[in-house]
């Protein structure tokens, strides 16, 4: 048996061993606390991450509907329009041919109404002319007829 001589173990040395079990206890509590907190703000994030991604996915979606929405209202409106401008149209094209025809007639009526105008300014042109005849032969035919005087 070899014999190692003990060397008595002062206070200072235990304390000094303790201190350094102490420290390194803490520091593995320390490293596991950090593991353990490092383990939940991973899952945290991950949790906060998919919750973002779900939220991403939502909007995008909505957008898409609203965008959907806004075209197929801007397809209505647009047949809309059409639909309005072929109803006006016709009518419009109708009167815009009635006023043609009217102008028209209304020129034809006026050229009618200068040659009646011009027509009735001859009569009157013809009878003033005609009138010192007229009343010359009805004088003439008045004193034919007149029975002869007695003296």
């Amino acid at each position: 048996m070899s014999s190692t001589p003990q060397t008595p173990t002062s206070p200072r040395a235990t304390n000094h061993t303790r201190a350094a079990s102490v420290a390194s206890t803490a520091s593995a509590a320390a490293a596991a606390l950090a593991a353990t907190e490092a383990r939940t703000l991973s899952a945290a994030l991950e949790r906060a991450s998919g919750a973002l991604a779900a939220l991403v996915r939502d909007v995008t979606a909505q957008l898409a509907e609203a965008s959907a929405t806004a075209h197929a209202t801007a397809v209505h409106v647009h047949a809309g329009a059409v639909d309005t401008v072929q109803r006006v149209e016709a009518p419009s094209a109708a009167a815009a041919g009635l006023v043609a025809r009217a102008d028209e007639l209304g020129n034809a009526l006026n050229d009618r109404l200068v040659a009646i105008y011009e027509d009735v300014r001859a009569v009157h042109l013809a009878l003033d002319f005609l009138e010192p005849r007229v009343d010359l032969v009805l004088a003439n035919a008045a004193t034919a007829q007149a029975p002869p005087q007695s003296k």
